[in-house]
């Protein structure tokens, strides 16, 4: 039986959620033998290239770096033409616009992949919503994902696909940090205001230890905030990591003030690992963990409540107010994951 041709287009596969659930999604559908399954990127680059070879995935490069250069919708053209492609996946903005033109009156089915649920007016997003209106499909890895399309092109298939979660061993090592940060440092994220919080942290309880693992355009702040007390026996500001899931996976408590989200990578790996997330309130977290969750942050200018806030996740030894959080885990176990991706893949394909 001649398999099924998907291809799955990056810009590259640098550290990043978007990144990791690529390589994910792609390894658990190569598993079926009735699909051949490829990522293409427009650059040869990216610290999980490893992860790709060692899920054995074939890996096609552009060879342009700039995500929005036209020639990679012309060699990306070529590239579905010549290996017969049915199915086009397209993540992040840049691949989405290229995804469209690429694919324009050819006989594949192009789907756009939502990683987040909130996009500011500028010109790059607008030109996304456009060329989105031609996908065949939009998948969302939120329900406020799901939302947001669906509000642009109400008769637009838009469909729910959780983010994967392999099952992990709980750690038995010793803890190294009290409370980590993990992911990019942006508005966004809220890294500045998450570095005041910690900063006071320490300052209060000095023999606590955190960390901020990332980087990003506010790494400069972040770095000033907490001053000398960087290299100190209780402060790491340490750039992206390759070792991001082990450290996790030793620390007591996660933060994520994010303002808004798709489904946060971060979070799901943390609740795998049996680590204590201090969220925002926003209804991304809340979907996950729950609304009576007893660490959602609803003001995090009112610093001294955070902080106490804080030490009481860092202290607490009963952890049934995580069963919720473990109950969404269940959902994203790789096997239940590719098969809702493949009901929305093959969805009028012929």
């Amino acid at each position: 039986m001649m398999k099924r041709k998907i291809v799955f287009l990056i810009p590259d596969l640098s550290l990043g959620g978007a990144q990791r659930q690529c390589l994910e999604l792609a390894s658990a559908l190569s598993k079926y033998s009735c699909y051949q399954v490829s990522i293409v990127t427009f650059r040869h680059s990216g610290e999980m290239l490893h992860l790709a070879h060692d899920h054995q995935l074939e890996i096609q490069n552009l060879g342009f770096s700039s995500g929005f250069d036209i020639r990679n919708s012309i060699k990306l053209r070529k590239y579905l033409i010549e290996t017969n492609s049915r199915i086009l996946v397209t993540w992040l903005h840049s691949a989405d616009v290229i995804g469209f033109f690429a694919t324009r009156f050819m006989k594949v089915k192009w789907i756009v992949n939502e990683r987040d649920s909130f996009y500011p007016l500028r010109i790059r997003y607008i030109a996304r919503i456009i060329c989105c209106a031609f996908a065949s499909s939009i998948i969302a890895n939120s329900l406020q994902g799901v939302s947001y399309w669906k509000r642009k092109y109400f008769w637009k298939n838009v469909s729910l696909v959780n983010n994967i979660v392999k099952p992990q061993e709980l750690s038995t090592a010793s803890n190294v940090y009290d409370v980590i940060f993990g992911g990019r440092f942006t508005t966004q994220k809220r890294a500045v205001e998450t570095a005041v919080i910690l900063e006071n942290l320490v300052r209060a309880k000095p023999h606590l230890r955190v960390a901020m693992v990332g980087d990003g355009e506010h790494f400069n702040q972040v770095r000033d905030v907490f001053g000398d007390s960087i290299g100190l026996e209780n402060v790491d500001l340490i750039g992206y990591s390759i070792r991001f899931r082990e450290i996790l996976g030793s620390s007591k408590t996660l933060i994520s003030l994010s303002s808004h989200e798709g489904a946060p990578n971060v979070v799901l790996e943390g609740l795998a690992q049996g680590v204590v997330p201090i969220l925002s309130d926003i209804p991304e977290h809340v979907a996950i963990v729950g609304s009576d969750y007893p660490f959602l942050i609803s003001d995090i200018t009112e610093i001294e409540e955070v902080v106490q806030l804080v030490l009481l996740a860092i202290s607490t030894e009963d952890r049934r107010f995580m069963e919720k959080g473990n109950e969404y885990l269940r959902q994203c176990q790789p096997n239940l994951v590719a098969l809702n991706a493949i009901k929305v893949f093959e969805e009028g394909v012929s």
